[in-house]
């Protein structure tokens, strides 16, 4: 089953775990050329990737890059991307795009698109009401809200935007160890990609997937996160506590329970200290992790 992600492009780190991968952009004339430079400039697709293969690590995933380095592409860009999901025959497309442009040629390729039961997942413009392709009939419209569980969505066919999902923000450190945040709409459509790709079949129609959203919603569809074992989480502030000691000379009790963003003034650097000490392994950590460093560590989320 491919899932197509048409968003900023990916991580080169990440280049082997993906299907197909191609950049569309403008030529000097207008015209619409491709090649193979995915690299991710602002780390937006990335992280729809990397949220997907957390809880789906067999999908088959492919890159179209059409966002440039202020997450922003032309038209017709948007419109070739869109075709070619069709020639590489996508099972989802995930968008976490939009605008307020409407196009009868946007809708003449969703409606082609839908008819081969081609599943097109699409992120509310933020702090927006309406916008394309998300309140278009045939695509399913994706907007966050303020819940505490990333484990469930709510399913509404009536509402002009049928899905909602939780837009609490996750935060990771991208190739040059800067510390990204990803949240809102976006955020919320790649998480509720990861849940209808854990419940949908290569051989779904259209209508048999809104009857199995219609049942799972309000449900807690993908599994608990991983946490670290008691043992492992006092070792690691152990470690954490004694590289930093330099830095802030406080208490123990008083270094677990403060915000790291309290005392760090270079929060990427302090993370960068737990993710080398977890043999650098790459992690991605939800904004109410931040309360504290010891909740930080407990509940590190791992991309092994």
């Amino acid at each position: 089953m491919n899932i197509v992600i048409i968003d900023s492009g990916i991580e080169s780190r990440y280049n082997l775990e993906t299907k197909y991968r191609v950049n569309f952009t403008l030529d000097n004339n207008n015209a619409i050329i491709d090649d193979d430079a995915t690299d991710d400039k602002v780390g937006h697709g990335t992280f729809v990737h990397r949220l997907i293969k957390y809880y789906n690590n067999k999908a088959d995933i492919s890159i179209i890059k059409i966002l440039n380095e202020k997450n922003q592409c032309n038209y017709e860009v948007l419109l070739h991307a869109l075709k070619y999901s069709l020639k590489i025959e996508a099972k989802v497309v995930i968008l976490c795009l939009a605008t307020l442009t409407h196009d009868n040629r946007l809708e003449e390729i969703i409606n082609k698109m839908y008819s081969k039961n081609i599943i097109i997942l699409s992120s509310l413009m933020n702090g927006e009401n309406f916008s394309y392709p998300a309140s278009m009939q045939k695509v399913i419209g994706i907007k966050g809200i303020d819940v505490e569980s990333d484990r469930l969505f709510y399913y509404n066919e009536e509402d002009n935007i049928q899905v909602t999902c939780s837009a609490e923000s996750l935060y990771t450190i991208n190739q040059q160890s800067q510390l990204l945040r990803f949240g809102g709409n976006s955020k919320a459509t790649a998480l509720f990609s990861c849940m209808l790709i854990g419940l949908i079949e290569e051989n779904d129609t259209q209508q048999s997937i809104r009857n199995k959203m219609r049942q799972c919603s309000g449900k807690n569809i993908l599994p608990v996160i991983r946490n670290l074992s008691g043992a492992s989480i006092s070792e690691l502030i152990d470690k954490v506590y004694e590289k930093s000691y330099n830095l802030h000379q406080l208490d123990k009790m008083e270094f677990m329970n403060n915000s790291v963003w309290s005392f760090f003034n270079n929060v990427s650097e302090f993370i960068k200290i737990i993710i080398d000490e977890c043999n650098g392994c790459n992690a991605i950590f939800r904004e109410r992790d931040f309360v504290c460093i010891r909740d930080l560590i407990t509940n590190m989320i791992f991309y092994l």
